[in-house]
C-alpha cells in the first residue's frame, strides 16, 4: 500500500477508524487531527488495513477552497 512514491501535493497523517466492504472496493473511515474523513480504497489494499493502523491519506489533484470561519 505504501510502497508507492508519494508526490502528491497534500498529505495528512492518520489513524483508520472503521472499514467497510462496499462492492468491489472498501470505504476506509480515517481519523485526521479531529475530523473522520472517509476515503475510498480499492479491494487489493483495503483488504491488508486494519482498525488503528496509521496511515497517509494524499492526492496529487487536489484544488482546496478557502473559508473564512
Amino acid at each position: 500500500f505504501l510502497n508507492k512514491e508519494l508526490e502528491g501535493k497534500f498529505k495528512l497523517f492518520g489513524e483508520v477508524l472503521n472499514i467497510e466492504h462496499k462492492g468491489d472496493d472498501f470505504t476506509v473511515s480515517v481519523l485526521i487531527q479531529n475530523t473522520v474523513v472517509p476515503v475510498n480504497v480499492p479491494f487489493n489494499e483495503g483488504k491488508s488495513l486494519f482498525i488503528g493502523d496509521k496511515v497517509i491519506v494524499a492526492s496529487e489533484a487536489f484544488n482546496p477552497v478557502l473559508f473564512r470561519i
